[in-house]
């Protein structure tokens, strides 16, 4: 009787929603032939930029930074692992392990090791924000979820990512752009990664 509940449903789904979201990279990855084993560090990344850059530039503008360039960042660490990977033609799992290795510890040299203070309203609401009683969290996932299927299942690009992972080879002879395919959807794993390292921060940092 207490578990079936309202609220109950509303912890679980925040409980996921962050493993969903990179979940939803990762599909991406995966439906191209590929892995990404960084995911993690480049969630720790973003989450680390966020408080350094709204330091640095206080304010609304301050408040978009930390949102939106933490992102970016992650997303250029993603390009990174599929230029490695349709660059250099290393395995993905070797490509990405760079990037899981050496992210926690760029975090850690960001930050000297030590917590960050960041206590920004504004920024509280991607990880404890509600809008009809439905946490903000769960609507960025249930969209980012719906997105992600309508995209692989009626769009070109959503064809050509599964065509890329099908055969690689055949793609290319007719026609399809597999390394830029390869490239964008490492890029998109990242950033996905980022928002997840996002709400993160949000959650345990922010008031």
């Amino acid at each position: 009787e207490s578990f079936l509940s309202l609220q109950t449903l509303n912890v679980n789904l925040t409980q996921v929603t962050t493993i969903v979201i990179v979940g939803v990279g990762m599909t991406l990855v995966i439906a191209t032939g590929g892995i990404d084993l960084s995911v993690g560090a480049l969630m720790a990344i973003a989450g680390t930029l966020a408080p350094l850059i709204f330091q640095a530039l206080p304010g609304g503008w301050g408040l978009a930074a930390s949102i939106l360039l933490p992102i970016a960042v992650a997303a250029a660490c993603g390009c990174f692992n599929g230029w490695l990977v349709t660059g250099f033609g290393i395995q993905p799992i070797v490509a990405t392990l760079v990037l899981f290795i050496a992210g926690r510890g760029v975090a850690q040299v960001l930050t000297n090791g030590n917590l960050q203070s960041f206590d920004n309203p504004g920024f509280a609401v991607l990880g404890k924000g509600q809008f009809l009683g439905v946490p903000v969290q769960v609507l960025l996932m249930l969209v980012i979820v719906g997105v992600a299927t309508w995209v692989l299942r009626h769009t070109v690009f959503g064809r050509f990512i599964v065509a890329t992972g099908g055969n690689e080879k055949a793609a290319r002879l007719t026609g399809i752009p597999a390394v830029r395919i390869k490239v964008l959807v490492y890029a998109l794993c990242g950033a996905l990664a980022g928002l997840a390292g996002l709400i993160t921060v949000s959650i345990n940092s922010s008031s």
